[in-house]
């Protein structure tokens, strides 16, 4: 194989470690977005409270870990009685399908609501949402109670 073809072959994956290099870059963990997911830009148990616009839930009581993958995480708040999930469902372009989840952990549960939501990432860096979905998705059925 001669030098021009090393060259070649060499630009090539340079190419294509820096292109798959940026596509890492903008593909978010289910932590990512729920932590900076701005809690008023659709409806759950904590927008209607005392948080200002653009709080994110990484500023409100939700800071334990309850399960974290790449795709899903569960947040508890500090008394251990009310969960928060997201899952990442989809991506499309820079807007990720998730299933959202907000219930209380007290028995028999006093509120329940599980919908799919449409999010992306704003300049401010948090994340919002664009659209909730009113129907069930693969992957999530829409429930209240």
């Amino acid at each position: 194989m001669g030098g021009g073809m090393i060259s070649k072959l060499f630009c090539l994956a340079l190419i294509f470690l820096s292109s798959s290099g940026l596509a890492e870059k903008n593909t978010y963990t289910a932590k990512d977005i729920l932590q900076n997911l701005e809690l008023n830009t659709f409806g759950n148990s904590l927008s209607h409270g005392i948080y200002g616009k653009q709080t994110t839930f990484k500023q409100t009581e939700f800071t334990n870990i309850k399960s974290n993958t790449k795709k899903h995480i569960a947040l508890i708040n500090k008394d251990n009685s009310w969960m928060i999930s997201l899952k990442i469902l989809g991506i499309k372009r820079d807007e990720y399908t998730v299933c959202f989840e907000d219930f209380s952990l007290i028995r028999p549960p006093t509120y329940v609501a599980i919908h799919p939501l449409l999010i992306k990432k704003v300049k401010s860096g948090n994340f919002i949402v664009v659209k909730e979905i009113k129907k069930s998705i693969p992957g999530c059925t829409v429930y209240y109670h």
